[in-house]
């Protein structure tokens, strides 16, 4: 089964986050979804909210807003070093589909982007 990563960095977006993440929730394919979640809000908030930490959801904190480049960059190593088939960057002010992952891996595409 392949192994998807979405990789999302939070900077004071809980709501946004959390809707996002009920989204992703209801993906459906033949492929397993695990959530990184890199909160660089540099507090708590999200912690108090987040899915319990499972196999599914993972949160990693940051005392500190250490910008999207280091914060992303941490959440894909942790993806590759879980062996990651594929590793989806998400920003966390939207919401997905449930049959985006689906399509996608029909289609057989390497990147996405919207249409604006």
């Amino acid at each position: 089964m392949l192994k998807i990563f979405a990789v999302i960095v939070n900077y004071h977006e809980h709501n946004r986050t959390l809707s996002l993440l009920q989204s992703l929730s209801n993906q459906q394919g033949k492929f397993e979804l695990t959530t990184i979640v890199i909160d660089n809000s540099g507090n708590e908030n999200l912690k108090k909210y987040f899915p319990k930490k499972s196999s599914k959801n993972i949160l990693i904190g940051s005392k500190s807003n250490v910008g999207f480049a280091k914060a992303v960059n941490k959440g894909v190593r942790l993806a590759l070093h879980l062996e990651a088939d594929y590793i989806w960057l998400v920003n966390p002010d939207i919401l997905i589909p449930p049959d985006f992952l689906k399509l996608i891996l029909k289609n057989k595409a390497d990147i996405v982007g919207p249409i604006i």
